[in-house]
């Protein structure tokens, strides 16, 4: 069972003592370093590479969060591609989104501010054979801390 509060008095030089809840500032730093690359606040999106990127991942997130955008695109040009986007660590999910690309075709999406919020992380998974590409590459966009 966590603490409700955690009150503590600071001496000031405004007005001589000051009162400081830490329970309440630790869950706003919490929350504040929720998103932070290397330490600095990201108040804008943060693009995760998926497919097959070098270095890219289908596993966009472990965590909750919120989903804002994405920019992909069939890199062949001689295929259609499908890519289902999941909230969860695999396809067991719920499906978030179904994103459906042309032969060479690209679709850029931007959902922010709110966006969708996914509970369990961010799976992206692109799907293959019956004559689609499995060479889909691009960004989905996490929101930011606000």
């Amino acid at each position: 069972m966590g603490l409700n509060s955690a009150m503590a008095t600071v001496p000031t030089k405004e007005k001589g003592s000051d009162e400081i809840d830490f329970v309440r500032w630790f869950s706003q730093l919490e929350g504040n370093l929720a998103e932070t690359l290397n330490g600095v606040l990201l108040r804008a999106a943060r693009p995760v590479q998926v497919g097959a990127a070098s270095g890219a991942q289908n596993l966009a997130s472990t965590s909750a969060g919120r989903l804002v955008g994405w920019s992909l695109r069939e890199a062949t040009g001689t295929a259609p591609g499908v890519v289902r986007i999941w909230d969860g660590r695999d396809n067991g999910g719920a499906l978030l989104a179904c994103v459906n690309l042309g032969q060479g075709a690209s679709e850029t999406q931007w959902m922010a501010p709110g966006g969708v919020s996914f509970q369990h992380g961010l799976y992206v998974e692109i799907i293959t054979g019956a004559g689609l590409s499995d060479d889909v590459e691009g960004a989905v966009y996490l929101g930011g801390a606000e």
